[in-house]
């Protein structure tokens, strides 16, 4: 539970009710209702805080009422919005070691054993509106990267950009005019993976290559289908989503520069769920 103490919050470990409930769950759901316990009205309150957390109120309602449990973005929201922490880093460390160890085992790109790494949410910001910073931040991901090409696709911004991002000690510069990925890199919210997934798919994917074997892989359906296939097809989704991840933490460095994602999705109105555990 969440104790006050000159202004802080401090915890203490949260195992599990007699309902079943997650410790995860119940440790969001009780450091909420604290932080409301001075606000009138609790609906009201909610609708407040959903507001500055940047979460719809419903997700802030499925989450109190239970058995929903959030994502590490979600958590990640709400806890920078109780703690008041600037950026993704500071608020894994101050938040309950439980939840920081679901973030960190959940996003792949957060290194929370790290101590010196910063994590700027103004990253996601960049990503999202900086077609050259969304350029760099992919290409130095996968390998090294040059000033001369960086120049040759983004011209003078692209330049200014690298200067950003060093700065930032999102990039270092391994040699005179090479540049790689540092481990100072953010969770990623959705929005910008969905942002990063479009310009792949658009600047990146080679339709050309899919007549070839071995080049690269693509695929597309489209179907109306019931509710138990749709969940059987999320299944494998997630299974395929689990097996490649192993593979690329065992995978030796190497010259090709590999990107793959996989997203499926309704053309149904609202959710189909009122109450849905995340995966």
């Amino acid at each position: 539970m969440p104790i006050k103490n000159g202004g802080k919050i401090m915890y203490e470990a949260i195992s599990k009710n007699d309902n079943g409930k997650s410790a995860k769950l119940l440790q969001v759901q009780s450091d909420i209702t604290q932080y409301l316990n001075d606000y009138p009205g609790k609906n009201k309150g909610l609708n407040w805080l959903a507001n500055k957390m940047q979460l719809s109120e419903k997700t802030l309602k499925r989450i109190m009422k239970g058995p929903h449990n959030p994502t590490y973005q979600t958590l990640l929201k709400i806890y920078k919005c109780l703690l008041a922490t600037a950026h993704d880093r500071e608020t894994v460390l101050k938040m309950p070691a439980l939840l920081a160890m679901s973030v960190s085992k959940n996003c792949e790109s957060f290194v929370l054993a790290d101590s010196e790494a910063n994590f700027y949410s103004e990253i996601n910001h960049y990503i999202q509106h900086d077609t050259a910073f969304r350029s760099i931040y992919i290409e130095t991901a996968t390998g090294q990267l040059s000033r001369e090409k960086v120049g040759f696709e983004h011209g003078d911004h692209g330049f200014k950009t690298l200067e950003t991002m060093t700065k930032m000690k999102v990039i270092i510069e391994v040699s005179p005019g090479r540049f790689k990925s540092s481990t100072h890199r953010a969770a990623l919210d959705t929005t910008t993976l969905q942002h990063i997934a479009k310009y792949l798919l658009e600047y990146k994917f080679n339709p050309e290559k899919c007549h070839f074997s071995g080049e690269n892989f693509f695929q597309l359906a489209f179907e109306g289908i019931d509710l138990t296939s749709y969940n059987e097809i999320l299944a494998i989704d997630l299974r395929a989503k689990n097996e490649k991840l192993e593979i690329l933490k065992k995978a030796r460095r190497g010259e090709v520069k590999c990107w793959t994602l996989s997203f499926t999705d309704t053309l149904s109105d609202g959710h189909l769920y009122d109450n849905m555990e995340s995966f």
